[in-house]
């Protein structure tokens, strides 16, 4: 975690969301890259002279835009004075900008700010949601618009069990011990199928593994029984209350699923807590 990537657009759940990263990389000694995207003047005529004004006019609009960056990266010296930032002034598209970007600088994590709004605005939100959280080679951290900040004390790690979602566990565990924060794995079962005594072994023995290897942080399992996997997700923080829900994004399985379903249901926007997506390794 030490590079990270906030895509800002000046609004209060920017803020949130430079709160987190900013609280991240100074536990981290790490640095925090703020990138606002616009749309440029753009005309297919080949007259020189209109090439030459809208050039001009989009290098005003990049002089003013990086102005009300270097404001907004004020902030964070309230935050923690001794945190590096930098600005960055994107073009759209947002998301292709953004995952340029985090590739060529090697951003270990992206912080999103999110808004309640509308079902018209929230159709459009999730579906930029859901192409950044789909195509995004890094974690997705969603800070939602009512967060109140306060450190993490407990990571909540849905799965239904996958030995491939390791990596994104271990990622979870770094994170949580920059804040010497618990990690739940909640194991997400259907109780009308049956589970073979090998399997439900194997399970065990992948927990007891897990729990040597990361002796040094508090990492528990608890299996949770359910036939409707985003409703029980939109109620789980009355189930096993958290700071920090984690869910893996993998291809063509459960989650690809009920990812799908969770933001029909608009589960960004219910929640009150940090949603972070890590996409599954290869």
């Amino acid at each position: 975690m030490k590079r990270i990537l906030v895509p800002v657009d000046f609004s209060p759940t920017s803020e949130r969301a430079l709160c987190f990263a900013i609280n991240i990389v100074s536990k981290s000694e790490g640095e925090v890259f703020l990138h606002h995207v616009y749309s440029p003047v753009e005309n297919s005529d080949t007259d020189t002279e209109k090439k030459k004004r809208e050039l001009s006019l989009n290098r005003q609009t990049e002089a003013v835009l990086m102005k009300r960056l270097q404001r907004f990266k004020k902030k964070s010296s309230d935050i923690n004075s001794k945190v590096k930032v930098s600005t960055i002034v994107g073009h759209t598209p947002a998301i292709r900008s953004i995952l340029k970007f985090s590739k060529q600088n090697r951003i270990d994590l992206i912080v999103m700010g999110t808004n309640a709004a509308s079902d018209f605005k929230k159709a459009i939100f999730g579906s930029m949601a859901v192409s950044m959280l789909e195509k995004s080679n890094v974690p997705v951290l969603l800070v939602p618009e009512k967060f109140e900040w306060k450190e993490p004390e407990e990571f909540l790690f849905a799965t239904n069990y996958q030995r491939a979602e390791r990596q994104a566990l271990i990622f979870t565990i770094a994170l949580a011990k920059l804040y010497d924060a618990d990690v739940t794995v909640v194991h997400l079962l259907d109780p009308y199928l049956h589970f073979s005594e090998e399997q439900q072994k194997d399970f065990s023995e992948y927990a007891f593994e897990l729990q040597r290897t990361y002796s040094d942080c508090n990492l528990k399992f608890k299996e949770l029984k359910t036939t409707e996997v985003s409703d029980t997700m939109e109620k789980l923080y009355d189930e096993i209350p958290y700071d920090v829900l984690v869910m893996v994004r993998r291809k063509k399985t459960f989650f690809e699923n009920f990812f799908t379903k969770s933001f029909t249901k608009n589960m960004a926007y219910v929640t009150t807590q940090p949603l972070l997506i890590v996409p599954q390794e290869e």
